[in-house]
Formats: C-alpha cells, structure tokens, sequence
C-alpha cells in the first residue's frame, strides 16, 4: 500500500479498513470506474482552483450505507463505504428498470447507461459534499474542536447523538450541500456551452441531478424522518444532520437561485416542474401518497 493509502486504513480500521478493488469480486469493476470518475471530478475542481487542498479518497470496507471527512497527519481523506455504491446501484437499476418511470424520464431505453447516468450524479454530488466539509475547513474545524490527537469524522449517515451541537453540525451540513449542489450545477452549465446541449438536455441533467440528491438523502437518513407529524424543534437540534424534505428544499432553492444568472422565469419554471416531476415519478413508483403542488413557481421555492 502506498503511504496515503496505510493511513487511511489504520483511521478506518474500526470501519473495515480500506478496500481496494482488483477485479477480484464481481462488482470490483463498477467501483473501479466509479472511484476514477469522482478523482477525475475532483482533480478538474482542483484544477480550476489550484489553491484548493487536495483529498484523497478510497472505499472502506464496510457494507453499511455512509461516507465521510477526515484530517490526520495533515493531510485530508475522504471515505466511501463500498455498501454505498453496491445499495445506491441496486436502487437505480431499479428505477430504470419500471418502464413507466424509464420512459418519462429517459429518451433511450439502455438500462445499463440509464443506471449509470443515476450513479454518476449521486456519487458526483456526494463526493463533492465531502469536498465541501474539507475546503471550507470543517474538518479543520471539528478536527481542533475534538483535539489534534483524536480523529474527527464528518459523517454522512445519520446519528441522533450529538444533542449538545446538533444544530451546529446541521449547519455545516447545509453548507456543504449547497456548495456540492453549485458545483454540480456549474459543470453541467459548463458541459453545455462546451457541447452545445439543448435546453432539454439542460433540464433532464439538472432534474437527474436534483433526483439523485433527493434520493441520497432519503437512503442516508435511513427511513428514520418519513413521518413528519410528530416534527419538533427540540428533536431536530438532537440530529447531526438536516431532514431530508429541508435539505432537498434548501438543494432546490439553490439550484434556482444560481439559474437565475442563466434563464428567465419562464424557463426557470419549466426547470423546477420537471424537477418535481421526477421526484413524483420516484416516490409513486414505490407507491407512496405525496402531494407536490402543481404548477409550483421558481420564486415560491425558498432561497436561503
């Protein structure tokens, strides 16, 4: 192993330790191209601001469904459990699969690219999220807060344990939502002007990218927050992390804020119906009652 590679295994060891795919098991060559695709992400983010610190990122063994950031020995990590990839594949494949659901939102019926396309956006936005927490010096932070010789990790998965600094962990998850979901935007915005995407293809890719979150969210949370009924502000500052329904909300106000630089409100409005769009076609294929709002505007989404 390579030196980087020897100190994340031993911060990971109580999480399985690092995993390195050979192409010895079946699914090694999907996180293979995967890895490759968010470190080429990450080297064009670097790239275009050479100022940035730089990550390095690697799976840890573990079949449960998280990531997360981490300083040690000054220099930064980011960890993707291998189960996050092998569930988050699972739920796509399935999603392409109903054809209903396929039809309305794909133009080709190439279950394989299909399920690939939803991979590349959830893993892009993830990757970046994780990003976010070292740029913006969270890991620093939490890092100095936690004492230099301990190891801080920003977890992505859900906890309810941090009743004294919830709140506080829920902001920097905000703020690292908001600049993955902004850099995630902005290269689809570059890839446009760089092939010439019709303004069709702008709103698919940016509706994919809006669903892939969404979903993410929900997988990350774990079902945990699905009944709202008995919500509360004592019981949301127990929580490491913001609600999945605010986080999409706080996700989607952004999206528009940053189009509105790009497009009217005419075409603003499109983009947001079809962002909905797909996100109701995801929850009734799984049969559940939701009433999203037709005709929903740009300018009734809240903007932080």
């Amino acid at each position: 192993m390579t030196k980087q590679e020897e100190i994340f295994n031993h911060a990971m060891r109580e999480q399985g330790g690092i995993y390195i795919p050979e192409g010895r098991f079946e699914l090694d060559p999907i996180l293979i191209s995967t890895l490759d695709v968010v470190k080429q992400y990450l080297e064009v983010t670097i790239n275009l601001k050479p100022n940035l610190p730089k990550a390095n990122i690697f799976y840890a063994n573990n079949m449960s469904i998280n990531a997360c950031a981490f300083k040690i020995q000054d220099e930064y990590f980011i960890a993707v459990n291998v189960g996050t990839v092998i569930r988050l594949k699972e739920i796509f494949d399935n999603i392409v699969a109903n054809k209903k659901v396929s039809n309305e939102i794909f133009k080709n019926e190439n279950i394989t690219v299909n399920s690939a396309t939803f991979l590349y956006f959830a893993m892009v936005f993830l990757v970046a999220h994780e990003y976010s927490h070292i740029r913006f010096g969270h890991c620093d932070l939490i890092t100095h807060l936690a004492g230099h010789d301990n190891i801080a990790f920003l977890n992505e998965a859900m906890s309810n344990d941090l009743v004294q600094n919830g709140l506080f962990r829920q902001t920097l998850e905000y703020d690292a939502d908001c600049c993955a979901i902004a850099n995630s935007i902005n290269r689809l915005l570059m890839a446009k002007y760089y092939h010439n995407k019709s303004f069709d293809e702008i709103i698919h890719e940016i509706s994919l990218c809006n669903l892939s979150c969404y979903i993410l969210f929900k997988i990350f949370d774990n079902g945990k927050h699905q009944n709202y009924n008995d919500y509360d502000l004592d019981n949301l500052k127990n929580d490491s992390h913001p609600r999945p329904g605010l986080r999409i909300n706080y996700i989607m106000g952004n999206i528009s804020s940053l189009l509105y630089k790009y497009y009217n409100k005419e075409n603003l409005d499109l983009i947001l119906e079809n962002m909905l769009k797909y996100i109701t076609l995801y929850e009734k294929m799984y049969d559940n009652n939701i009433n999203i709002k037709n005709g929903l505007q740009a300018d009734e989404i809240f903007i932080g």
